[in-house]
């Protein structure tokens, strides 16, 4: 009799193990968002509606910058922005689309002469999302010169914006147009202002007179503060990622500080910047390294309002190439995609880290091409449901959608 109790507990145990051991994700069709696009970009609002931005690729010469809504599961029609000839539409370096309670606002880069880096910070904004306003610039130095990787968030009647200025890096009278091939002497810097509805410009302000050339900029929000990282620049080349912290009460930018010291040394921009999460009052941010020949994917989390973080956890060190994404779940659980190298094989790969488990969990890797042309995949998360964007290319480029629950580990 105990020998039979014994047999069927065994039965029931396996039964459990197997059936945990074969949860799987449900993973939706990949939906369609756009053939002939690129440069696609997430913005989720207070409310839980989610926004994607990005580029279509009209004709040889011309592109429109378009938005859709998801809602009830599924895409709403396609918006139209803005379009030109003139455009810097560029794989690292894409538009953004943000949203207060009271307007829209969206950028795009638009050529301001003849340089190959001479470009300019366009932006539009609209209260329907429909009928959009002429573009303004973000900058007021009226030098042709790179400016990009722009993040923006919505800040009450306003929105904060900060990217990379290349004002300094070329004077006026540069008929040479050395900034073409980035052989220039002066340094990239840091720059952010706020902006409202009709282009109305305030508190703009220089954030770090030396920084990387062209890996992306990322900020986020706290109750008192407004947090931006990005890759720095030290005159001994070291490329960490910095953060500055701007007070809310007090209407001041903290120094400039790194979240994590790597040591990374390399000449070159590695055109890899960081991504900033934010939920109440704690951040989390993820970035690539090769500090020391080792590619690493490494996540530090603040729960100061972004002045200090705790000491850098790896989340890979196995042929990772970065293009990182990450994004709160709930309080205890980040999400994180990436794209890496398995076997000459390209993945995007999408993992889970519990900070009170101290656990990292793999929730599925996708194949994709790691191409520059493949872009930046994009994801947000609402409802303990994942929302992924990404760049399919072939014949043709394409945005794809898909979306999937975030088991509990």
């Amino acid at each position: 009799m105990k020998s039979n109790f014994q047999y069927i507990l065994a039965i029931l145990i396996l039964a459990l193990i197997v059936t945990s051991c074969e949860k799987t994700v449900e993973v939706s069709a990949e939906l369609p968002i756009c053939q002939d696009c690129g440069e696609p970009n997430h913005f989720l609002d207070d409310n839980g509606e989610l926004y994607i931005s990005y580029i279509k690729y009209l004709t040889q010469f011309v592109d429109e910058l378009r938005y859709r809504k998801f809602s009830n599961g599924e895409w709403s029609k396609e918006h139209s922005i803005a379009s030109g000839e003139d455009w810097f539409v560029n794989w690292a370096d894409f538009p953004s689309f943000s949203k207060t309670n009271q307007f829209m606002a969206a950028h795009w880069l638009q050529k301001s002469d003849e340089g190959a880096y001479d470009y300019d910070i366009h932006v539009s904004t609209s209260k329907t999302g429909t009928d959009w306003s002429n573009s303004f610039t973000i900058h007021r130095d009226s030098i042709s010169a790179e400016h990009g990787f722009v993040s923006m968030l919505p800040y009450g009647e306003r929105i904060f914006a900060t990217w990379l200025d290349g004002r300094n890096t070329k004077h006026v009278d540069d008929d040479l147009k050395k900034h073409r091939d980035h052989n220039h002497a002066g340094s990239m810097t840091l720059r952010a202002a706020f902006f409202n509805e009709k282009g109305e410009l305030s508190e703009e302000q220089e954030l770090d007179q030396r920084i990387c050339d062209c890996c992306q900029t990322a900020a986020c929000e706290t109750d008192s503060s407004i947090i931006v990282a990005y890759r720095d620049r030290s005159e001994s080349e070291i490329r960490d990622i910095s953060r500055v912290v701007y007070n809310k009460n007090t209407k001041q930018w903290s120094d400039s500080a790194p979240i994590h010291v790597d040591g990374w040394n390399t000449s070159g921009c590695p055109v890899n910047g960081p991504s900033l999460s934010s939920l109440k009052n704690h951040i989390a941010c993820s970035w690539f390294t090769l500090a020391q020949g080792q590619e690493r994917l490494k996540l530090s989390i603040s729960k100061d309002q972004g002045y200090n973080f705790s000491p850098a956890l790896t989340i890979d060190s196995t042929g990772v190439l970065g293009r990182v994404d990450v994004e709160w779940i709930d309080e205890s659980r980040l999400c994180l995609a990436y794209l890496k190298e398995e076997n000459d094989e390209g993945i995007l790969a999408i993992k889970i880290y519990d900070q009170l488990k101290n656990k990292i969990s793999s929730v599925i890797d996708l194949p994709m091409d790691v191409d520059r042309s493949s872009g930046f995949p994009r994801i947000s998360v609402q409802n303990n449901r994942l929302y992924l964007s990404y760049v399919k290319t072939g014949d043709s480029k394409s945005i794809v959608h898909q979306s999937f629950p975030l088991l509990p580990n």
